[in-house]
């Protein structure tokens, strides 16, 4: 039956009602409606769940630090941390290491990292030139990132030569390559939101994954006699300060946070990827100030960033800073707002901040 004898039998028949689409509109948009205030409503059940679920013991650090675990332990679950995902692991992961060159900074590597049988993780490894062992910084790229574009080893960035500032100070810097990069510039496209379902389908998550290669990663670098073991830092640039607070919450062989122009509110500012399963009634950017309480954690948002509002950050962090002031700590925290866009702080502040917590 071709178009024209099936619109005659079928849709103009005398005997069928017919009406202009906008008629059930006013149904559609109560129903709308009513999932946005549902939601709403929710919300403020999962603020109410959250504060009666963590709620760690504040008499000393020593039972802070013992009974956090925890809720560590939960916010691992959470991500989709089964053993299983991750294919089989070795007690210590071994690393393929190309020399590139050096500078008037130091040495540089390309290291690919086999963090476990199913998986690598690919990064650069700047030693200073001092004496070693050196303390160490990872330093995580965002979005569009590369390795070489936080390093500026492709030239002037948003990263403000974060790098070199770190490695000017005697700490070697270790850059991970994260599934972030521009597409077909740097790679094949990263379909982060298709790869980050396709993990939750099988119980696990995108972020789950990354996190796992940079503990992985550390299982590595910390085992090189040119590392010390207990002065471990990591810093990053919006993803990057993203990565840089959930994996320390997720490892305490982090011992200082700095992270730029991403902490705020994840009610506002979310993503498929950043988000797991009844997270709002247990884990949001200040509970993940609270797994890495009592570290030392600097927070810089940027006055004029366009990517995410300065204004909603403070009320996160107001909830955030609350964990240190229980435990007579809040010199352990900081909160700066930067005069700048969504670039990391031109400034030292930060630096010598995360520097001195190691």
């Amino acid at each position: 039956m071709d178009d024209a004898m099936f619109k005659k039998q079928y849709l103009f028949s005398s005997e069928i009602y017919t009406e202009g689409a906008a008629f059930g509109n006013h149904y559609r948009i109560r129903q709308y409606r009513e999932l946005e205030a549902f939601i709403e409503l929710m919300r403020e059940k999962s603020d109410r769940r959250r504060e009666e679920y963590l709620r760690p013991d504040f008499s000393s650090i020593a039972n802070y630090e013992k009974d956090i675990r925890r809720y560590r332990e939960d916010y691992r679950q959470m991500l989709g941390f089964p053993d299983y995902m991750f294919g089989n692991v070795k007690s210590l992961p071994d690393a393929e290491v190309l020399f590139v060159a050096e500078d008037g900074f130091g040495k540089i590597y390309r290291l690919n990292i086999f963090v476990s049988t199913a998986l690598s993780l690919y990064g650069m490894l700047f030693l200073p030139k001092a004496d070693a062992p050196y303390p160490l910084v990872i330093v995580q790229h965002g979005g569009g990132g590369t390795p070489e574009k936080c390093s500026e080893i492709n030239g002037p960035s948003a990263y403000s030569n974060m790098v070199r500032r770190i490695l000017s100070r005697g700490a070697a810097v270790f850059a991970p390559q994260l599934m972030t990069w521009t597409d077909f510039e740097h790679g094949p496209a990263t379909k982060r939101n298709i790869m980050d379902c396709r993990l939750k389908q099988l119980g696990s998550s995108l972020i789950a994954v990354e996190i796992f290669k940079l503990m992985r990663s550390l299982d590595y670098l910390l085992a090189r006699d040119d590392i010390e073991t207990e002065k471990v830092g990591m810093t990053g640039l919006s993803y990057g300060g993203f990565y840089s607070l959930y994996t320390a919450a997720a490892d305490v062989r982090i011992k200082s946070v700095l992270t730029s122009c991403c902490f705020n509110n994840k009610y506002i500012y979310m993503q498929e990827e950043m988000s797991w399963p009844d997270s709002a009634g247990r884990f949001l950017d200040a509970e993940m100030c609270a797994l890495v309480c009592p570290r030392p954690l600097y927070i810089e948002v940027g006055e004029y960033d366009t990517v995410f509002d300065w204004n909603t950050a403070v009320k996160e962090y107001e909830r955030a800073v609350k964990y240190y002031e229980k435990l007579g700590i809040s010199d352990k925290i900081r909160f700066v707002i930067h005069p700048y866009s969504h670039v990391f702080d031109l400034s030292d502040n930060g630096i010598d901040f995360l520097l001195k917590g190691l």
